[in-house]
């Protein structure tokens, strides 16, 4: 596999590691599977760290990996890969369900009930990478309904001012390069919806670790550090 595969630069796969030697996490959402190559490098990380028993599941609304990568996935004991619409409402426990039973369509409707009976599923600590573009307090509501607990992490994706405005797009070939209105539409929803769910805060140890946001990724490294706020 190689860096480009992962969809990840040289930097953010730095932070990624960083974090989770630090976090040791019982589990790693990879949201936005895309080719695969993420949620192969996630599972390599895991199992180098010492954490063999730690799980990577990776979603994405349909299966774009090639026959090579479905096989790689298929042979690595602790990665899960399921597929549907994670901009639902309770897209995330329909996920950890689908990935317990085996799974591989997330189409459930769960109830209260069923609901609670999931949570303990995949343990943790949580690390989400979110890489797939969903309404940023729709998702984060989403895993509060799945059990997301104090302490665990949701990283987003793709918010640099500098971010390509389309995919394929090359800084090698600046004149079709735009930059700018895509990614800083997505920080600009992403700071607002975290600032109002009210439990979260930016883990500055990992978000500058390179110098203030020297990332991919601009005031995207979050950490529960409370419940969710119930009220307005």
């Amino acid at each position: 596999m190689c860096i480009r595969d992962s969809m990840k630069d040289a930097l953010a796969m730095h932070l990624y590691s960083t974090l989770m030697q630090r976090l040791q996490p019982g589990t790693v959402f990879d949201l936005g599977t895309a080719g695969g190559g993420s949620a192969l490098w996630f599972a390599d990380q895991l199992r180098a760290m010492g954490l063999p028993s730690s799980t990577v599941l990776t979603a994405d609304i349909e299966d774009l990996r090639d026959d090579t990568c479905r096989a790689l996935h298929a042979a690595t004991p602790n990665l899960v890969c399921v597929h549907g619409d994670l901009s639902r409402a309770n897209a995330v426990a329909a996920m950890l369900a689908s990935a317990a039973c085996g799974l591989e369509l997330v189409d459930a409707e769960l109830t209260e009930l069923q609901l609670e009976a999931i949570k303990d599923k995949l343990p943790h600590p949580w690390l989400v990478a979110e890489d797939c573009h969903v309404p940023t307090a729709q998702l984060v509501r989403s895993f509060e309904m799945a059990g997301l607990e104090v302490g665990d992490y949701i990283i987003f994706e793709d918010t640099h001012p500098n971010h390509p405005d389309a995919a394929g797009m090359s800084s090698l070939d600046m004149e079709n390069y735009s930059c700018g209105e895509w990614a800083g539409v997505k920080l600009e929803e992403v700071e607002k919806a975290m600032h109002e769910a009210g439990c979260f805060m930016i883990d500055s140890s990992i978000q500058d670790m390179y110098g203030i946001n020297g990332a991919t990724f601009v005031n995207s490294v979050y950490v529960k550090v409370r419940s969710l706020r119930s009220g307005p």
